[in-house]
């Protein structure tokens, strides 16, 4: 915690070091009209298009040029550069867990903390925590919303949302771009990528279609010594999106889209020893997974608002099969099939402009299922679970925020909420045989569970802006999730064998969180810093707890976060030259933990830092470009270093992962057609390891070294 203070405030410094010396650019020669310009990003994060800097909320936005230059290839890079969020839970390449704000409550059970949105689809698995597996490439921006978004995004997004919004088609030009990359480690095998992005009206100026083929290899890095396998872990990603819009008039668009995800992993990235990489697996393991995702979005401008009607269908597959041996429960097997589908239909008004009073009301309705087959057997644990879980969620809610700008805009008001009802259910037929002496078999358990969840969710703001450069803010959020409904196989593991008692379905979870923020533009813009200071109070709230292989859910009290996030960016006087700057620090404490929860799982008491998080994180990107002369093309150099503090799994025996420390650099030329770039992934060749995991340990990919290749026709 004192060497994490240390680099906060060391950075803090060089913020302040940084705010004083871009006076120099009050006096420095003037440049000529776009040099060095600050790109201007509008977001979505209150239904509206809005500056970034004009929102009074904490977001980051990377646009899709940003995440070209930076290398960024996916979603996992960019939680690293968000302040307090960091990867929860890496089992493979495709099923990730993310936090942000230091809100974690899972790894593989349990609904995410974290919302997810693909466009204007809302993307989630019902008790799973999984992030979507995205192809970045060809996008219109990432955003990330800080803080409970419970108002205008729903249940999930306690700690945060993350918002994917890909490129609209160009209904007037032909284009196309594509993108070649090869990367190669001393550790892994070869990695590699390619991209393709092709734009075609097809009625000029009306109908366009949009498309993106993308593959993705990475190199394996883990032996399996019982299998005789080096670089066993590879992964293989097929991936495609396909975008038409139909644009009649200019007040009526309709937006169809189709997604698909096709990833391919041989054994997982959860390790049983890291310094070599290997697992511990006796026999073949694999990862699967895919998707596939329908989506329309239909619009008409009525003049005085805008109408918003967003519908969707995702269809997911997810194995996680393999055969190992535990250095705590020994020899183990587990088959975890889920399948998912869920239908989703929002429908919004948005005023139009920026009026005295502005609005968005909306109604939003899901219908998600989760087909889950778990066939874990603990021989050496003494017990085997089995059998068949089918869990069905439907939801529906009405929700609007009202805006009032006071005072010529100088003082906003925001009132909102959403009321939402939900009826969860569980089919099972499941079972759990203890091995003894002597030997028996409880269940089959073939009853149905249900649970249903009522909850409203205010949201209250105001904002003062005392000028043009900047704005204060106060803002008091709710979030809220279901309540978990596990099976009784489960219920009866905690009892019998951890001596927990468990209700089942369990009470929704809820988190109030109150903020402090500041927003402000120094010298003519060229910095640009955030700031805001936040606490919550997190109730009846929901934890994996998953020492003996499976997870299960057990509700732990309350959870008391405070802490603080800063943000900057700098357009620097050196021409060409931007650094940005983001960073958290965070006490996030467990309060009215049970004793019996306590005496099993030690590091799950009252007064510790919530596993799963990490006290603080930081950031810093440099960006550079230059012209090369008079030849027409520039020298671009981007580097990146994060820090995340370490940080307590939730449920391996309590074990912390060490801090991280993770530089990249990139540097290459180009012009607005072609470019080359020259890359090092992993600097250091920090190792981790990143993550503790169900017994096992995840690590930071090796160091890599490749070179990427842009063009665009």
């Amino acid at each position: 915690m004192k060497a994490l203070k240390r680099r906060l405030a060391a950075s803090a410094s060089l913020c302040l070091s940084v705010m004083a010396v871009a006076g120099v650019g009050a006096v420095r020669a003037q440049e000529p009209a776009g040099s060095n310009a600050e790109e201007e990003v509008v977001v979505t994060a209150q239904r509206r298009g809005q500056v970034i800097m004009d929102v009074p909320q904490p977001v980051q936005a990377l646009t899709g040029r940003a995440l070209e230059s930076g290398g960024i290839k996916d979603l996992a890079q960019i939680v690293q550069m968000v302040p307090g969020s960091s990867i929860a839970a890496k089992i493979s390449s495709a099923t990730e867990t993310y936090q942000i704000r230091s809100i974690s409550a899972a790894e593989t059970t349990g609904d995410a903390t974290v919302g997810f949105y693909l466009d204007e689809f809302a993307f989630s698995i019902p008790g799973r925590p999984y992030a979507p597996s995205t192809n970045i490439y060809d996008l219109e921006r990432v955003e990330v919303l800080r803080g409970p978004s419970g108002t205008l995004y729903g249940q999930g997004s306690l700690g945060g949302t993350i918002k994917v919004i890909t490129k609209a088609p160009d209904l007037d030009s032909v284009s196309a771009s594509v993108r070649a990359s090869i990367g190669v480690s001393e550790k892994a095998a070869l990695s590699s990528s390619a991209d393709l992005m092709v734009n075609l009206p097809i009625i000029s100026g009306e109908l366009g279609i949009r498309g993106v083929l993308g593959y993705n290899r990475i190199g394996g890095y883990a032996s399996v010594p019982a299998l005789g396998l080096k670089n066993a872990n590879a992964a293989e990603t097929l991936s495609g999106r396909v975008k038409l819009l139909w644009k009649p008039s200019e007040k009526f668009d309709v937006t169809l889209a189709y997604w698909r995800n096709d990833t391919q992993q041989d054994f997982q990235n959860r390790l049983d020893s890291f310094d070599p990489p290997a697992l511990n697996d006796l026999g073949y393991g694999n990862a699967p997974y895919d998707y596939s995702l329908y989506s329309s979005e239909i619009r008409y401008d009525l003049g005085f608002a805008t109408l918003l009607s967003a519908t969707g269908y995702v269809k997911q597959n997810i194995n996680l099969f393999s055969v190992g041996r535990l250095s705590t429960l020994g020899d183990y097997t587990v088959n975890g099939p889920n399948e998912t589908e869920g239908f989703v239909q929002d429908i919004r008004l948005t005023s139009n402009g920026d009026n005295f009073i502005n609005y968005v009301a909306g109604a939003f309705y899901r219908d998600a299922q989760n087909a889950y087959s778990l066939d874990l057997d603990l021989r050496t644990a003494g017990f085997r679970q089995s059998g068949l879980q089918l869990t069905s969620s439907k939801t529906w809610a009405v929700y609007g925020e009202v805006s009032v700008n006071w005072l010529n805009g100088k003082l906003i008001t925001t009132l909102g909420g959403r009321y939402s009802e939900e009826e969860r259910t569980l089919d099972q037929n499941t079972q759990v045989l203890y091995y003894g002496p002597p030997q028996r078999i409880d269940g089959p358990f073939t009853n149905q569970v249900t649970g249903d969840g009522k909850t409203f969710n205010p949201h209250f703001n105001v904002t003062w802006k005392p000028s043009e450069d900047g704005m204060i803010y106060v803002d008091v959020a709710k979030g809220f999730r279901s309540g978990a409904v596990q099976p009784s196989s489960n219920i009866n593991v905690l009892r019998n064998r951890l001596g927990i008692i468990s209700a089942n379905p369990l009470e929704p979870d809820t988190l109030w969180n109150y903020e402090i923020g500041l927003k402000w533009r120094f010298f003519d813009g060229d910095v640009n810093f955030e700031a805001s200071l936040y606490s919550f109070d997190w109730t009846d709230a929901q934890l994996e707890y998953a020492p003996l292989g499976a997870g299960y859910i057990i509700q732990v009290g309350k959870v008391e976060g405070k802490g603080l996030d800063i943000s900057a960016t700098w357009r620097t006087p050196i021409e060409g030259l931007r650094v940005t700057f983001a960073g958290n620090i965070n006490r996030t404490t467990l309060d009215g933990v049970l004793p019996s929860i306590t005496t099993t799982a030690p590091w799950i008491r009252n007064g510790n830092q919530l596993p799963g998080t990490s006290k603080g994180t930081a950031s810093v990107v440099l960006d550079y470009t230059t012209p090369i002369g008079d030849t027409g093309y520039d020298f671009f150099v981007n580097a990146r270093y994060s820090h995340r503090g370490r940080q307590q799994s939730l449920s391996t025996l309590g074990k912390y992962a060490p801090e991280l420390d993770i530089a990249s650099l990139r540097a290459g030329f180009g012009n607005d057609n072609y470019d080359v770039t020259f890359f090092v992934e992993n600097l250091t060749d920090e190792i981790g390891p990143s993550t503790y995991n169900g017994d096992r340990l995840t690590i930071v990919y090796p160091r890599q070294v490749g070179i990427t290749f842009n063009a665009r026709f």
